[in-house]
């Protein structure tokens, strides 16, 4: 597996970008948000579902940079209850869409050491809610992403 080699960033802001999208309970599998228009923009230090007024029927879209500190392959380990979508450099790394209960799932990806971009889609249907976002890799034992690895521009 070649890594994915990092990319520039000129201007590091700490944290995430972070969209949120109102919907009407219809969604059964994450949008099109490009096609959307989102009611609220903030930056969030880390990921997290609480960033809007609903506690249902909603979606959000952050968009970052993480920071890899070794060379080798990461573990990246998303939980949500609805659907989630994680991508790095553009590549989709962990799927797991649709309407369902909170579970975890895991996708492996070679990255060299530096920055690379992020962007993790999730969307809140009716009930129960979760959203967290986990690291495991050279140096690094599984935890949630800290705000230190997490930047924008």
């Amino acid at each position: 597996m070649v890594p994915r080699p990092a990319v520039a960033v000129a201007d590091r802001q700490p944290g995430l970008v972070v969209e949120y999208y109102e919907q009407d309970g219809s969604w059964r599998e994450l949008p099109d948000f490009d096609a959307l228009e989102p009611a609220a923009q903030r930056t969030v230090e880390r990921v997290q579902h609480s960033v809007g007024e609903r506690e249902e029927y909603f979606g959000l879209r952050f968009r970052g940079y993480i920071e890899i500190p070794r060379t080798g392959v990461y573990g990246f380990y998303l939980t949500s209850d609805d659907g989630s979508r994680l991508s790095l450099d553009g590549d989709l790394v962990v799927d797991n869409d649709g309407i369902h209960g909170a579970r975890e799932k895991t996708g492996y990806i070679a990255l060299e050491a530096g920055m690379h971009p992020v962007e993790l889609l999730f969307f809140q249907g009716a009930g129960g809610i979760a959203l967290s976002l986990s690291i495991d890799g050279p140096g690094l034992k599984k935890q949630e992403i800290p705000p230190t690895m997490l930047v924008h521009e």
